[in-house]
C-alpha cells in the first residue's frame, strides 16, 4: 500500500521560508540598500508575515531585524520616489512655461503674418487692382462670406432651427454646482460616483 505525504511541519516551513529570504537577501545585498525596488521591499514584507505565521506568531529576532531593515528600506525608498515626483513635477512646470512662452511667440508672429496680409489686401483695393501677377506669386482679390446665426434670435427661432436639425442644445450639468445643491443628502440617482485611490505627501 502506498503511503500518502505527511504534510511538512511548520520547523520546515519555516526553513523553506529562511532560505528563501536568505537568497532574496544575497540578491539584493549585491547592491547598497537604497537600490533596492518598491517590489522588493514589499516582497520581503510578505516573506516577513510568512515567518512570522510559521513561528506562531512569535516575533524572533530574525524577524524583527528583517521588518526594521524592510522599514529602512521603505522609508529611503519612499523619500527617494518623492525626490523623483518632485523632480518631473518641476520638469513639467518647466516645460509647461517653455510652451507657453512658444505658444506666445506662434500667436505674435501669426499676428504679424495676417497684418502683413491685410496691408496688401488694403493696398490692392486702394489703388484698384483685384489681380497682380509677379514673377514668384499671382494675387488677387476676392469676396467671401461670413455666415453667424444673431445674438438675439426669439426662443421661437430656436425651436424652429432644433426641430429642423439645424441647431442643438447643449447639455452641460455643473458637477460643482449638483455637489452644493445636494450637500447633506443621498446622492442623487443619476449621479455616478467614481472612487480612487490617491496620496498625498506632505
Amino acid at each position: 500500500m502506498r503511503k500518502s505525504h505527511e504534510p511538512a511541519d511548520s520547523s520546515n516551513r519555516l526553513i523553506e521560508t529562511t532560505s528563501t529570504i536568505n537568497n532574496t537577501e544575497k540578491m539584493e545585498n549585491q547592491q547598497p540598500q537604497e537600490k533596492r525596488t518598491l517590489n522588493s521591499i514589499v516582497m520581503r514584507h510578505h516573506l516577513a508575515e510568512e515567518l512570522l505565521f510559521d513561528a506562531g506568531g512569535e516575533l524572533t529576532v530574525e524577524i524583527i531585524e528583517l521588518i526594521e531593515d524592510n522599514e529602512t528600506s521603505l522609508k529611503d525608498k519612499l523619500d527617494a520616489y518623492t525626490e523623483w515626483i518632485g523632480y518631473c513635477k518641476g520638469q513639467a512646470e518647466y516645460l509647461k512655461g517653455l510652451a507657453e512662452e512658444y505658444t506666445k511667440r506662434a500667436k505674435t508672429m501669426i499676428n504679424a503674418s495676417d497684418s502683413a496680409r491685410e496691408r496688401v489686401l488694403q493696398a490692392m483695393i486702394e489703388l484698384g487692382e483685384t489681380k497682380v501677377k509677379t514673377l514668384k506669386h499671382n494675387y488677387s482679390v476676392r469676396v467671401t462670406d461670413s455666415w453667424k446665426v444673431k445674438d438675439d434670435i426669439n426662443n421661437l427661432t430656436q425651436k424652429y432651427l432644433v426641430s429642423n436639425k439645424l441647431a442643438e442644445f447643449v447639455f452641460k450639468p455643473s458637477i460643482s454646482a449638483i455637489k452644493e445643491f445636494n450637500k447633506g443628502f443621498d446622492v442623487p440617482e443619476y449621479i455616478e460616483v467614481t472612487s480612487k485611490n490617491s496620496l498625498t505627501i506632505r
